[in-house]
């Protein structure tokens, strides 16, 4: 699985449309990641492991599904050319 917790989130300024593009999608699951890798941290520093374990274990689901859609950006070759749309004439 990909660390998440160092990796910058980093989102294409071009990408201001309605819909949820693969992109965007990765870069909310990362800060999820990052937010919940804090809190498990934090609530480790507190004497909570039976909490910390929970929440590490759904940033590893939310790694997971990280993972997923980078391969389906991969796999997906009409994604792109939607967004890039240009009208025949």
């Amino acid at each position: 699985m990909t660390d998440h917790s160092e990796q910058a989130v980093t989102r294409e300024l071009e990408e201001d449309h309605d819909l949820l593009t693969y992109n965007e999608a990765g870069a909310r699951l990362a800060e999820e990641i990052q937010r919940l890798e804090s809190e498990a941290a934090r609530l480790e520093a507190a004497g909570d492991a039976e909490q910390a374990g929970r929440v590490r274990d759904r940033a590893a689901q939310l790694g997971s599904a990280a993972e997923r859609n980078g391969q389906r950006a991969k796999d997906d070759t009409g994604a792109r050319g939607f967004l890039e749309y240009r009208p025949h004439g």
